[in-house]
């Protein structure tokens, strides 16, 4: 049994074309093939179209699939030491590895209140009600992307990624601001080093058809416009949220800003790079069960962010 591998175009096309009893060069073939003149209704439906204009009814032979956990740690082989936990089983961790770079610029009894006041929300702003959430099961994963390339790609409306830090970090030195005047962003990256975990599991279906997509993405990548890629909207985008935090911009203003992107984004034949994107993005949810050491199947150091 085969088993989907999408770390590369190349990796997925193998897998995907093992998977459905064909030769790679048909597959591509096929998917070059298949052309989309309009949007389609949802992504499900996006997803059908190009599954039913590429492959033939018959059983697909996989077994699993790799995912890609994304991560910023001091000693990146600890995953291969020890799986990949949930956040509720690396949470002290976290917060051991912040009070050592803050170091004595607050006392232990300091460092103490200040974890305390962020978990019950005595910092003022949304910040601290964020890292209540995704402390709490089904928020506390892990996450995985099916897509190497996905993983990697900065969520513009989360305006960070995974790559530079993650969320929970990202809350924390946010809050450290806001209570201690105390900018740790610079020091918290250079001591820790961002990667991708790539892990086998079969909790899931394998994600196929999302899989289709990404290939069919790639062989049409003339027709469709890719945030970041050939035209970048991120700064734009990050520029509207940052105005609309400081006041600068209405409610409205905000999302018609937005929108306007949306459109400056879109293709003539109605699809764009983020729709794209959406389509092929699936999504691995641990809810709170640890990855174990052997399904680890390899540590990506990556580029920093």
């Amino acid at each position: 049994m085969t088993i989907l591998d999408c770390q590369s175009y190349d990796s997925a096309l193998q897998s995907l074309a093992e998977i459905f009893w064909m030769p790679p060069e048909t597959l591509e073939s096929r998917l070059r093939a298949c052309t989309v003149e309009a949007r389609l209704a949802s992504n499900e439906r996006f997803q059908q179209f190009v599954s039913d204009n590429t492959v033939e009814f018959r059983e697909p032979r996989c077994s699993g699939s790799y995912w890609f956990h994304n991560a910023r740690v001091r000693t990146p082989d600890v995953f291969r030491q020890s799986g990949i936990k949930p956040l509720s089983g690396v949470l002290d961790d976290v917060w051991a590895m912040f009070f050592d770079v803050i170091g004595n610029r607050l006392s232990q009894t300091e460092k103490e209140e200040f974890r305390t006041a962020v978990g019950l929300d005595r910092i003022k702003g949304r910040t601290a009600v964020a890292y209540a959430m995704i402390t709490d099961a089904p928020y506390s994963g892990p996450f995985a992307k099916l897509i190497r390339e996905q993983a990697d790609y900065t969520i513009a409306m989360n305006h960070f990624s995974y790559q530079k830090r993650s969320a929970i970090a990202d809350h924390i030195l946010k809050c450290l601001r806001q209570k201690h005047d105390i900018d740790l962003t610079a020091e918290f990256e250079a001591v820790t080093t961002p990667c991708a975990v790539k892990f086998f599991s079969a909790k899931i279906a394998p994600p196929l058809q999302q899989a289709l997509v990404y290939l069919w993405s790639k062989a049409h990548a003339d027709e469709v416009e890719f945030i970041g890629g050939a035209i970048d909207y991120t700064p734009q985008i990050q520029d509207i949220f940052r105005r609309f935090a400081a006041k600068e911009i209405t409610s409205q203003e905000h999302f018609r800003g937005l929108d306007e992107i949306g459109k400056m984004a879109g293709h003539r034949r109605g699809l764009s790079g983020h729709d794209v994107r959406t389509a092929w993005n699936a999504t691995f949810n641990g809810r709170g069960e640890a990855i174990p050491p052997e399904q680890v199947v390899d540590v990506l150091i990556t580029a920093a962010a």
